[in-house]
């Protein structure tokens, strides 16, 4: 209480004094600094100090009550003065005394006497109102300030709250530590506290810390002495986690709000990918059918001289027709995959009948491609949970892709086995393999290791990136091996161990023209010649 006509100290114990305000260093002439955490045992206090300072503390810590009484004491200047005294003991939970706040006022002029002893009464009202707010033991900061926002008195909780030690706390003002977005809303506050217009408030603001970063407390503020006085007292609590915690909400509810965004656009573009497949599949229906019709009208005549070109012309017209299907087919799927709306059809499935039936597929297509494939097949049988129609994706796009980046006379080697559990699919080749630096890419969208290649290896970037997706829908993994200039390897492991009760129907072997199909469509942009 630096700017009241208080002398105001605080006891540790009956010899040791722990700080001391203003107004009682100047009337002793010593720097207010003097009595943080003196004992009496130092020798460096007066007589007089000892008299007003240490005096009767026997009697306050072992009685363990408050005391009142009034002595004359001598101030710098030699001169006495009667000075009313009290100690108030400040307890902790378990009964003992954990300090004791002092005051005395000086009370020498008899004239004033009264208006003294109404200062103390005052004085001594708010600070059984502030003491009685457990004041050290508080885990939240408390704060006795006057309507100036001089910070007068406060516990250590404030002190570690704000990371100031207490000598320097108690030189700021509290305006100096207010954020200036909060400080005319705080101001104005403490003005309505003050005129009597309001009992009190509650107030979320920012406090400068000592370690120059800001922190954000709850003020819940009211009028010391029962409102008859210009002191404010405030309790502060911390609410930072409170605040990052809405901060974290709001970041929440706007990642929510986003994926929501996305989700929305995700069905959007899906359903328009599905209007899309539509409006092509109808028009390649047509087509197919017309081709199809051709190819019987030819059979029929038989016309020699013009059915050669005519067939030409017709295949031509397929393999396009097959490849602007298998485009459509894989756009459409990229979508579904986007969004995890892409599912399997999971079956009993003997994958060594599986295999053999592609090769049969395949056979002729690396006979017109004037590829060197074999098959190296160690299982006789072996039944799995798949989805059969997927694996035939799988192996007919790896396949399609060792006949693109081969050249003729070149060697691709399919080979099926069981390894530690896991069903093992192989396609080597002998091709142009892949640069190091490109390997990264092969498995991500629209990207091609090599945007240079001939018309014999034209393709939209999908096959591997969907083949990648088919094959981790199954539980397993794909990987490949290359060096540049000698070929590639493909390597599709695929679990054998899958709960296989809820599969009791086996996958019935596929047609082989159903299969035919199927390669025509995955070897579509494929060239011969």
């Amino acid at each position: 209480m630096d700017n009241i006509n208080v002398l105001f100290w605080n006891l540790k114990d009956e010899s040791t004094i722990m700080m001391a305000n203003r107004t009682l260093a100047n009337f002793f002439g010593r720097e207010e600094q003097f009595y943080n955490m003196k004992n009496i045992s130092s020798n460096y206090f007066t007589s007089q100090e000892i008299e007003l300072i240490f005096a009767d503390n026997q009697e306050v810590f072992k009685g363990k009550k408050k005391l009142s009484l009034e002595k004359w004491i001598s101030d710098r200047t030699g001169k006495e003065k009667l000075l009313a005294i009290t100690k108030t003991p400040i307890f902790r939970r378990n009964g003992e005394i954990e300090s004791v706040f002092c005051t005395a006022i000086d009370i020498t002029e008899k004239a004033s006497l009264k208006k003294a002893l109404d200062i103390t009464i005052d004085n001594l009202s708010a600070s059984e109102k502030f003491f009685n707010l457990n004041f050290q033991e508080a885990s939240n900061g408390i704060l006795l300030s006057d309507k100036s926002g001089r910070m007068i008195l406060f516990n250590e909780a404030l002190c570690e709250m704000l990371k100031y030690p207490m000598e320097e706390l108690i030189k700021i003002n509290l305006f100096d530590i207010i954020h200036q977005e909060d400080l005319p809303k705080s101001k104005y506050m403490r003005n309505m506290l003050i005129n009597n217009r309001i009992e009190k408030f509650n107030l979320e603001q920012r406090l400068l810390a000592g370690d120059g970063t800001y922190i954000w407390v709850n003020m819940v503020s009211k009028l010391g002495g029962g409102g008859q006085t210009d002191y404010i007292i405030s309790y502060l609590e911390d609410i930072g986690y409170k605040k990052s915690a809405e901060e974290t909400i709001k970041e929440q509810q706007a990642e929510i709000e986003s994926k929501r965004v996305e989700l929305e656009f995700s069905k959007l573009k899906n359903k328009f990918f599905a209007n899309l497949s539509h409006e092509f599949r109808t028009p390649l229906n047509l087509i197919f059918a017309t081709l199809h019709l051709m190819e019987s009208t030819l059979a029929k005549n038989k016309v020699d001289s013009a059915s050669g070109k005519m067939n030409s012309y017709i295949n031509i017209i397929r393999q396009n027709s097959y490849r602007l299907l298998r485009l459509v087919h894989n756009l459409i799927d990229l979508t579904k995959m986007d969004i995890n709306d892409y599912h399997l059809n999971l079956k009993k499935c003997d994958i060594v009948s599986l295999v053999e039936q592609i090769i049969e597929s395949v056979n002729s297509y690396m006979e017109e491609n004037r590829r060197e494939f074999r098959y190296i097949g160690r299982l006789n049988k072996r039944e799995i949970i798949c989805d059969p129609v997927n694996i035939e994706r799988i192996i007919l796009n790896l396949l399609s892709n060792a006949i693109k980046f081969t050249r003729i006379g070149d060697k691709i080697t399919l080979s099926l086995r069981e390894e530690k559990e896991e069903i093992v699919i192989s396609v080597q080749d002998t091709g142009i393999g892949i640069k190091e630096d490109k390997l990264g890419l092969i498995f991500e969208e629209f990207r091609q290791a090599d945007e240079s290649f001939s018309r014999g290896s034209e393709g939209s970037g999908l096959g591997l990136p969907i083949t990648k997706y088919l094959v981790e829908l199954h539980g397993g993994t794909i990987s490949v091996k290359s060096n540049y200039g000698e070929g590639s390897e493909f390597i599709v492991r695929l679990p054998v161990k899958m709960d296989d009760s809820a599969f009791a129907e086996e996958s019935p072997a596929g047609k082989i023209e159903d299969l035919t199909n199927k390669v025509d469509m995955e070897f579509s942009d494929i060239y011969c010649g």
